[in-house]
């Protein structure tokens, strides 16, 4: 059976107008817009990062639209933070399924605890992440769905597979491939500059 799987980062709904210089530009904030787009790929299994939420256990028109709409009844959400762009909204990973998810859970990342200084004198600190585990049944078939939105090493002038981060990488593999069911992982790993597969997250060398 082929399965038809996506993923996307939506930026908490708002919609992309592009890349002048090192800045990205969004205009309104418009989530049905991507349930619209989505509903054209009619997919079996959508996953999101950053998805927009109205409350905060992950509910909201988006999250029922998405189900609705795409005809995937089955849905998860994590929500990980406050939204900081729109007033009133939260963000964070949601797992949709024409499958029935028979077990669900999230893990919490090794946090590698790196800070920066911005140019501006704020003080980052790396957020704690965390990853869905969906065990969902595909025809009798189950299967363990993983999704993620990981760490932004680069916003700290770091690189994704610095040595330094390998044990956090490492945490993430044998949570993933800890079980006996076959695994589908999912997620925007935030390795700009790193090829997914040359960077030291051996989860990808199996």
């Amino acid at each position: 059976m082929k399965l038809k799987i996506v993923f996307a980062n939506i930026s908490q709904g708002l919609i992309y107008e592009g890349s002048p210089g090192d800045n990205s530009v969004f205009s309104k904030c418009w989530p049905s817009k991507y349930v619209d787009f989505f509903e054209d790929l009619s997919p079996d299994i959508l996953c999101l990062a950053e998805a927009p939420f109205e409350t905060s256990n992950g509910d909201g028109k988006f999250v029922q639209q998405c189900s609705k709409d795409l005809s995937l009844p089955y849905y998860r959400t994590d929500t990980r933070e406050q939204s900081w762009i729109v007033e009133g909204l939260y963000y964070g990973t949601a797992i949709f399924s024409k499958f029935e998810i028979e077990k669900y859970e999230v893990v919490e990342l090794l946090n590698p605890g790196i800070e920066t200084i911005r140019p501006n004198g704020d003080v980052w600190k790396l957020h704690d992440k965390s990853v869905q585990k969906a065990t969902l049944n595909i025809n009798g078939q189950r299967v363990d769905l993983f999704n993620l939105h990981y760490f932004p090493f680069t916003y700290f002038g770091r690189k994704f597979d610095d040595p330094e981060f390998a044990s956090a990488h490492k945490f993430l593999e044998d949570i993933v491939t800890s079980g006996s069911n076959p695994a589908i992982v999912t997620g925007d790993f935030n390795n700009d500059g790193v090829e997914i597969e040359r960077a030291r997250l051996e989860l990808f060398h199996k």
